[in-house]
Order: C-alpha cells, then sequence, then structure tokens
C-alpha cells in the first residue's frame, strides 16, 4: 500500500516562509552543473528506488547540508526534507535559473545553501489551491482537485515503474508485428531506425545495460561523486559504433545548456516536467548522469512511440496514433489471457454480435453473476491541459480522450445495448444470461486513470450518461455498479492475482475502502488482496524476464547462464564504480 507523507518547509525551521523571490536568488547563487549533479544524485537516494522506507538516506544528506544546530531540529521534527518531487522542481528551476560558474566546489557553506534552496522549495513547488473557493463536491471542485494533484501523483511514484520496459518490449516485438496483415499497419522497428539511426532491437539491448546502472544500490551514492552516472567507458568497452552511440545519446540526453534552451523556450507551467521526462539524462564529456530514476525508464517506452510519430507527416500521425491504441489493446488482452483462470475470471476479447458481428465492447470479463464491460484507450493527455492547472483545458481534454463519445459514454451505450431486458442481442460465445450485476471499467494508458479524483470525476460523468440513456431501467434487475477506472500499471499489479481471484471482488473491495472513489487504486488496503499473502509480480515481468536477460547477456557479452554475480561483476568492469 502506497504512503502519505509531509515534508519539511523553510518557514517550518526557521518561522517564517521564503518568498519566490528569495528562492530564485538563492538559484542565481550557485553553479548551474553544481546544482544539477547534487539534485539528481539526492533524486536517487531519495526516491522510493533507492532506499524504500528507510531513513538513512534523509539522514545522511541532512548532516551533509546544513550544520548542527539545523540538522538537530530537523532530527528532532521526524519529517524528511527530500523527496522527488522537490528534486524535479529544482532541477528544472536550476536549468531556468542559475548560471555557469565551473569553477564553484562543494564547500560547507555551498553546501549550507543548497540544503536551504531544498527546504524553500518545499514552499513553491506546488500552486495553492483554489478549490476552497468552490462548492465542494462540484464538478468544477472536483475539476480543480484533479489540476492539484496530477503533479503529486506523478511525482511521487504512485506508479510500477519498471513494468513499462517489459511492457514495451511485447509490444514492439510481438503485438506490433502481429498486425502485419492488418489494414493502417505499421513497421515499428522499421520507422524507428529510420527516424533515430538506431536499430530498433539495439536500442533495446542499450537502454537494458543502462537500467542497472541508474538502479544501483544508493550505497554506491554520496553526495561528493560528480562522477556518478553512466560513463563513457560503457559504451568504449562495447561492441557499439560512434554513430549508434551518438544516435542513442541524442535520444536520451541533452547538456545543460541545451536544457536550458529547452525550458526558456516553452510557457511555463509549474507542474511541467515534460523537458526532463524527454531527456532523462544530463549530457557532459565523460558521464551521462540520470536525473531521475522513473523518467529513465519511462524513457524506454515513450522514445519508440514518440520518435516515429515525431518523424511522420501530419497527415500519418493519427493513423500511427490509432495504430498504437490498437496493439495496446492486443497488450491488455495478452495480459488478461495469461492472467485469468477463466473459472473464477472467464475473459473474452473483443466480444461481437451474432446478428451483425459488431463490437460489444474491448473486453468482458464474467465472475460468476457479475460481468465487468472494459473498455481501454491507448492515448496520452496533452501536457498543457495535465499540468497547466487550468480546470477548463483539462475538462476539454478528459472530454475528448475518456467521456465523450468515446470512453465513459461507449461503455455506457455498450451496457444499454448487450443487457436490454427487452430485447437482448445473442453474443458470439458469451452468455450473459445468469449475470445480476455489471461494472464498467475504462483503463487508460496515461497514468491519470489512477490519479487523485479522476475516477469519482469519470463515475460522475458516467452517471451523466446512464441517465441519458435511461440504463437503470432498461436493463433491470440486473444492478449496474459505479464505473471505475484504472491505469495500465495498475491492472499490471493486479494481473497475477487473476488465476486465483475474481476482479469483481477485488473492485468491490476497492469500492468498500473508498466510496468516493477518490484515492489511486492502491492507497487503501484491499482486502482480496490481503487475503492473498505477500505482494505478486505482475504477470508480464515474468513471462519477458528471460528474454530481457538474453538482450542484456548479448550486448554486456556474457554468458546467459552466467551468476547474477558474474554479470555484476562484468556490468561493473564496464562502468566503472568512482569516488563521488
Amino acid at each position: 500500500m502506497t504512503r502519505v507523507e509531509t515534508y519539511l518547509r523553510y518557514q517550518d525551521v526557521f518561522g517564517t516562509p521564503s518568498t519566490f523571490e528569495q528562492f530564485e536568488a538563492a538559484l542565481r547563487s550557485l553553479d548551474l552543473g553544481l546544482v544539477l549533479r547534487t539534485f539528481a544524485a539526492i533524486n536517487v537516494l531519495c526516491s522510493r528506488r533507492g532506499l524504500p522506507r528507510d531513513q538513512r538516506a534523509q539522514v545522511g544528506i541532512i548532516r551533509e547540508l546544513f550544520d548542527s544546530a539545523t540538522v538537530k531540529r530537523l532530527e528532532e521534527s521526524g519529517l524528511p526534507v527530500f523527496h522527488r518531487h522537490q528534486c524535479l522542481f529544482i532541477l528544472r528551476e536550476a536549468a531556468r535559473c542559475c548560471p555557469d560558474v565551473p569553477d564553484m566546489v562543494m564547500t560547507r557553506e555551498i553546501s549550507h545553501r543548497i540544503g536551504t534552496l531544498a527546504l524553500m522549495s518545499n514552499e513553491h513547488d506546488s500552486n495553492p489551491s483554489r478549490a476552497s473557493s468552490l462548492e465542494p463536491w462540484s464538478e468544477a471542485w472536483l475539476e480543480q482537485m484533479i489540476c492539484d494533484f496530477i503533479p503529486i501523483t506523478e511525482a511521487n511514484e504512485l506508479r510500477f515503474d519498471f513494468a513499462s520496459v517489459p511492457r514495451m518490449h511485447k509490444i514492439v516485438n510481438y503485438l506490433a508485428p502481429a498486425r502485419v496483415t492488418q489494414p493502417a499497419y505499421f513497421d515499428v522497428g522499421a520507422f524507428f531506425e529510420k527516424a533515430s539511426g538506431l536499430p530498433l532491437k539495439l536500442f533495446e539491448a542499450l537502454m537494458i545495460g543502462v537500467l542497472p546502472r541508474i538502479m544501483q544500490s544508493a550505497a554506491d551514492l554520496t553526495m561528493r561523486s560528480p562522477h556518478y552516472g553512466v560513463h563513457v567507458d560503457f559504451y568504449e568497452q562495447s561492441r557499439l559504433s560512434p554513430a549508434h552511440r551518438d544516435a542513442f545519446l541524442r535520444l536520451l540526453s541533452s547538456t545543460p545548456e541545451e536544457l536550458r534552451t529547452r525550458l526558456t523556450s516553452r510557457p511555463g507551467m509549474l507542474s511541467d516536467f515534460t523537458a526532463l521526462k524527454e531527456f532523462p539524462f544530463l549530457r557532459t564529456e565523460q558521464v551521462l548522469i540520470p536525473l531521475d530514476t522513473l523518467f529513465c525508464m519511462e524513457k524506454f517506452e515513450s522514445s519508440v512511440f514518440w520518435t516515429i510519430y515525431k518523424s511522420l507527416p501530419n497527415r500519418e500521425r493519427q493513423n500511427f496514433s490509432s495504430f498504437w491504441g490498437k496493439i495496446f489493446e492486443d497488450y491488455i488482452s495478452w495480459l488478461f489471457s495469461n492472467s485469468v483462470d477463466q473459472k473464477l475470471n472467464r475473459f473474452y476479447a473483443s466480444p461481437r454480435y451474432v446478428e451483425n458481428n459488431e463490437e460489444v465492447c474491448d473486453f468482458i470479463i464474467i465472475c460468476g453473476t457479475t460481468a465487468l464491460f472494459i473498455e481501454c484507450k491507448g492515448g496520452v493527455m496533452l501536457g498543457s491541459a495535465k499540468y497547466g492547472g487550468d480546470p477548463s483545458a483539462l475538462r476539454a481534454e478528459l472530454g475528448k480522450k475518456y467521456i465523450k463519445p468515446q470512453g465513459v459514454y461507449q461503455v455506457a451505450r455498450s451496457i444499454t445495448k448487450a443487457l436490454r431486458q427487452s430485447q437482448r442481442p445473442l453474443i458470439q460465445g458469451v452468455d450473459l444470461s445468469d449475470i445480476r450485476t455489471v461494472m464498467p471499467v475504462l483503463l487508460t494508458r496515461d497514468d491519470i486513470g489512477d490519479g487523485f479524483f479522476i475516477n469519482s470525476y469519470l463515475d460522475g460523468q458516467f452517471t451523466k450518461a446512464k441517465r441519458e440513456l435511461n440504463l437503470f431501467s432498461e436493463i433491470s434487475p440486473v444492478y449496474c455498479s459505479r464505473l471505475f477506472s484504472m491505469s495500465v500499471d495498475t491492472i499490471e499489479k493486479l494481473s497475477p492475482y487473476l488465476c486465483d481471484t475474481r476482479l469483481a471482488e477485488i473492485l468491490a473491495e476497492r469500492y468498500m475502502m473508498d466510496p468516493l472513489l477518490l484515492t489511486p487504486f492502491f492507497l487503501k488496503p484491499n482486502r482480496a488482496l490481503r487475503s492473498k499473502g505477500p505482494d505478486r509480480p505482475p504477470t508480464l515481468l515474468r513471462a519477458m524476464n528471460d528474454e530481457l536477460r538474453d538482450i542484456l547477456a548479448e550486448f554486456l557479452n556474457v554468458n546467459r547462464d552466467a551468476t547474477v554475480r558474474e554479470q555484476e561483476v562484468r556490468a561493473s568492469t564496464i562502468c566503472p564504480r568512482r569516488p563521488f
């Protein structure tokens, strides 16, 4: 279960709040490279991928960056100072504000200024909410709360990020090629290589080879390590041509100057970290510095789509987006098919009516006398709508992507037609005659599907759709539950439980623990999952694990059957660990 934490602010320690002008002045007094290196390392140390549920990282950094009197106050509070959202905010603002002072080194005085900067940022990295001026629980209030909480949800790692690596491997190597005979087919490998100058298989090998360096133990990092990162030795000792190396670096990284140019050339939005997502490594002559572990892993997935998308003429981009949506549905179908037992959870992909072969919905899962009608949406939200803090822009984008006519209204129409008592149509291979309850589910590729307040908001839209379609009367006596929204990350986490647990039971427990559906799925305990013992790894990780090992072993030129320790030794030879 996800934890909720509170972080210390400048005013909590020194009595009065800092101003944004003071925060900017502090940034302008520090060297860009020093700030970027420092908070990149802090970000790794304090993320959940560093030392989860362990305060040793916090204590070490606090003692490094503050004077003894302040250290005592901070440690007595028991609250953390450093966190991912703060680090992302400082990294972005540093690229915008910090000058180049190459001779600046980490003295005690500079350390204290950096520590103070961190406390100040905790007062300025989020917009004050305007929800208090709105009627509680109104649609406008929910839209404002979603705007407020999107950065909180995303910046605090409320998702299973590593799944994006095997997910993309499955999609590009199996599911996309399987559609070769379908209309509007795109050869993902060929298009990616043409656009990037890098063969897709080599890109995978390089990304998988880089990830262990990003994920190395936080014990290997200290505040004095300007050399932390992926060193050029990694490429020089491999069989990688300079052209392929440079193409790979262009996809992943930018120099401090390039990052500054990117940030100053786009509208400033407080919670917009897309510039760091696009290029999650900072590049110097000798080393790639990972600015954020989650963004580095997300890049594995996003690079393929966006590299191809941006290379296409405008007339082809919509076709490619539609193709990508279809292979996303194929992925979810594969995930369910390889997870359910077909007894407790009977899964039907793309069910169709007998009369006209029209698709009912993307998926139906039958759990006893309950049927889940599932719609998948593979599109992603525009950054301007997600991070701009403007509820009207958010409303328009949510409506377009997930509400009407697709998404919420789509699943409402599907339920009304398929379960209509007056003239219920026959469905090929699916018997709904014993169904007493139906659960609508909207599954999104975008993480927003599992954000704070989003399920409640989409369910409110579903209620409107039910009224317009007279759904309750049409399907009576079948009962229609609230709508459940989930991101792909959520269903990946749930997939290993579907062999012995009804998905309907899991969703019912979700509703029991959070009747208003306000929080992300795993923020509340779920007794249906707890009763099954320790957390189970997602099905897709087990399925793809051996293939990913083969790719890494081939790239590192080691025996596939070598012990984990032997591979670690080989990897550390290619990427030598150097003092900070």
